[in-house]
């Protein structure tokens, strides 16, 4: 009896500890369970958090591209009105110069010889890659030397035709900074 006794004893202990050990699996099954709901709600959070950072800069860069388009607007605006009145000045200037012939055949003289010499200077500079030689310059080099011949026959003949000019008209010359005029110019061009 006393065995039957032991043995039920340790059937029961036995029985004890294995549902002891199986509540402890559930209990750390549970835990890991958690665990797991929890990196996923922080793996959720981060993605909302840097969805929302994304969102920030993509909002930040269009508010400030907005303002960067609405000063260059401004910008060509103020450059257009500056046109506008080069244009009217030019225009006046244009009447100007219709009536004082002999300033314009001055001047052109004074382009066509201030233009020789550096056309003269792109002559030996393409002599120069010519002879080096490559295949892209072999096919363009002549088409550029044929342009810059064209340009330099007609500054010759602008040459010689205010030559004529001038000998027959007194001229009156007008100072003006041609400079500042060139550089307003470029500005609302390239900043277009």
């Amino acid at each position: 009896f006393e065995i039957q006794r032991r043995s039920a004893r340790l059937e029961a202990d036995y029985e004890y500890f294995q549902k002891e050990k199986e509540w402890l699996l559930q209990q750390q099954e549970r835990e890991i369970m958690a665990q797991r709901k929890s990196n996923q709600q922080m793996a959720i959070i981060i993605f909302i958090l840097t969805i929302a950072l994304f969102l920030g800069i993509l909002l930040t860069n269009i508010i400030r591209n907005r303002r960067r388009l609405h000063t260059a607007h401004e910008a060509l605006k103020a450059s257009h009105a500056r046109i506008e009145l080069q244009k009217a000045e030019l225009e006046k200037q244009a009447e100007e110069l219709k009536a004082a012939n002999k300033d314009k055949s001055r001047l052109f003289s004074i382009i066509s010889h201030d233009m020789k010499g550096p056309l003269a200077y792109t002559f030996m500079a393409i002599d120069m890659m010519e002879e080096k030689g490559d295949a892209y310059r072999e096919k363009t080099l002549p088409l550029i030397r044929e342009n810059i011949v064209n340009v330099y026959n007609l500054m010759e003949n602008l040459l010689e035709w205010s030559k004529i000019q001038m000998n027959s008209e007194n001229m009156e010359l007008v100072d003006f900074d041609l400079y500042k005029t060139v550089t307003e110019v470029n500005k609302g061009i390239f900043n277009q």
